[in-house]
């Protein structure tokens, strides 16, 4: 699996970049109705270009991070035993949908490479007739060929609704499914594992997918993004991510004030919370000598995001899964830590100023960000020309690496479906081959020039900064993130983000850091009770 760490993130680009939307008021034709039918493999051919057919293959070395049950991480490469010929384990998953419209709903509106059944031309990869354009990115048009070859080998059209609301459309979804009315087939929520798998929302597939028995699906990472509690959910092509670990900086601030780059200090190995604190105290200043501060060091709105990217840099994740059990580390040294080192910026050395502020060339540094939608978001709006680097790693951090979220998103199968085992069967056939070790390797070079011109697309200039883009390339790496711990509060907990953020956010109110935990430590405890 040499590149599969490479591919997946090649993949991430898609996710993480925010563009223009083109829409319009062309509606397509109706929806079919569900039917189908399990058929022997026998009378089906495998239509699949993607996979090379290999007469045996029984271990298969790995170089990703080995991951336990719910986001325990093993250390190491393993050893992963499959078995049979790739072609008999691919038919196994052959099925014959009677030419079925499938219809998929999706909270995002950034997956350019699937087809919008109600408006083609919601992106501008496709021309007015719906046809893909392809040429813009490597891995867009691999994945759209094969979706395409997947509707002919299992005799079926396949269309994503896109809802295109984060906050919005997920709760709708549940009011549907838990009615009975919901129609869509698969749904792309948002990460909320852990109450929809609760509550019986979602279908598990174990009964339909065998991801031991299948090369590609028998991968640690992917079965860890895939399952909750020892049940499997989806086949689930993302990877944790550096990407919600962005401290952006103004390029024309550093240039004009002769600040410290960044990007040097992170190559340098010289990125700390110290040199941070430095830096933000030097960029804080009185222009005018009216004794109020004009521009400043750092600059953020949300308490919340920022206060999880120290308490995750400095090697604690607020949620883990220890001996069996969710348990969460509010009480920890180092998440006190990361608090009061927040509060001493905003509250002592008083260098933090708003997002807007930045957005307007009054800050140097905004933290809390994401890679790519806030370096979008502050060209767009304020021709902003932001770099950035990950968050500082803190000095309780052992491992040297960054704890990251892992937000189980994925696919998964409403408990309203009528043919789960269908519908689990095309889950397999749509999304293995991103881990298939057979298929064709887009090479880092081919990234490379995709992402420069991605970046390039939405921020002129800034695609030629290769530092940035081989950090972009690479904010999944092992090398960066932890093999030890993951962050799981990100999955739809009960009011646990809630209170985390009502915790972050009275660092601003001068309330003794140790006060503000004991306050909530009780609720968190009763919460993550209902879940073990």
């Amino acid at each position: 699996m040499k590149s599969v760490w490479l591919r997946i993130t090649a993949g991430l680009l898609v996710m993480l970049v925010v563009g223009t939307v083109m829409t319009s008021c062309r509606k397509s034709g109706k929806i079919g109705n569900p039917t189908g039918s399990q058929v022997k493999t026998s009378t089906m051919k495998n239509t699949t270009k993607f996979a090379t057919q290999v007469t045996t293959r029984s271990v298969v070395k790995t170089d990703t991070v080995t991951v336990s049950t719910d986001g325990q991480i093993d250390n190491g490469n393993s050893e992963v035993e499959t078995s049979g010929d790739k072609k008999d384990q691919e038919n196994e998953y052959m099925y014959d949908f009677g030419g079925r419209t499938i219809i998929l709903e999706s909270a995002a509106r950034d997956l350019p490479y699937l087809l919008d059944y109600v408006d083609f031309s919601s992106f501008d990869r496709y021309d007015q007739n719906g046809v893909y354009l392809k040429g813009f990115s490597t891995l867009d048009d691999l994945t759209y060929d094969h979706w395409r070859e997947v509707e002919r080998k299992l005799n079926c059209k396949i269309r994503v609704k896109f809802s295109g609301s984060w906050g919005a459309t997920p709760p709708r979804m549940e009011q549907e499914i838990l009615a009975g009315t919901y129609k869509f087939s698969m749904c792309f929520p948002n990460s909320l594992l852990a109450n929809w798998a609760k509550f019986g929302i979602i279908v598990p597939i174990d009964d339909y997918v065998d991801f031991d028995g299948l090369e590609s699906l028998n991968q640690p990472i992917v079965k860890e993004m895939s399952s909750w509690q020892g049940k499997y959910y989806t086949v689930n092509n993302n990877l944790p991510t550096l990407n919600l670990h962005a401290v952006q900086y103004n390029m024309d601030m550093r240039d004009r004030d002769a600040l410290p780059d960044l990007m040097e200090l992170y190559k340098k190995g010289q990125w700390t919370w110290d040199k941070l604190l430095e830096i933000a105290v030097t960029a804080t200043r009185d222009l005018n000598g009216d004794g109020i501060n004009d521009v400043f060091g750092v600059g953020f709105s949300r308490m919340d995001w920022a206060g999880s990217n120290f308490i995750q840099a400095n090697g604690v994740p607020v949620i883990e899964y220890k001996d069996g059990q969710y348990v969460h580390n509010t009480s920890s040294p180092a998440f006190m830590r990361a608090m009061t080192f927040l509060s001493d910026l905003v509250n002592v050395y008083k260098v933090r100023t708003t997002q807007n502020d930045y957005q307007a060339g009054k800050a140097y540094m905004f933290l809390g960000g994401q890679f790519g939608y806030h370096t979008n978001l502050f060209y767009q709006n304020g021709r902003i020309r932001s770099l950035f680097v990950p968050t500082p790693l803190g000095p309780d951090n052992t491992e040297g690496k960054l704890v990251v979220s892992m937000k189980k998103f994925g696919w998964w199968i409403p408990s309203t479906e009528k043919d789960p085992k269908g519908i689990a069967y095309l889950m397999v056939n749509l999304f293995q081959t991103n881990w298939d070790p057979e298929r064709p390797d887009v090479s880092y070079d081919q990234m490379v020039t995709d992402a420069t011109n991605r970046l390039n697309m939405y921020w002129p200039g800034l695609g030629d900064n290769r530092d940035m883009v081989d950090l972009w390339l690479n904010m999944n790496s092992e090398k960066l993130m932890s093999t030890t711990k993951v962050e799981l509060v990100d999955n739809g907990f009960d009011n646990i983000k809630t209170i985390l953020s009502q915790i972050l956010n009275q660092i601003a109110t001068y309330t003794p850091i140790a006060q503000i935990i004991e306050s909530v430590t009780t609720k968190i405890d009763e919460m993550l009770r209902s879940y073990n």
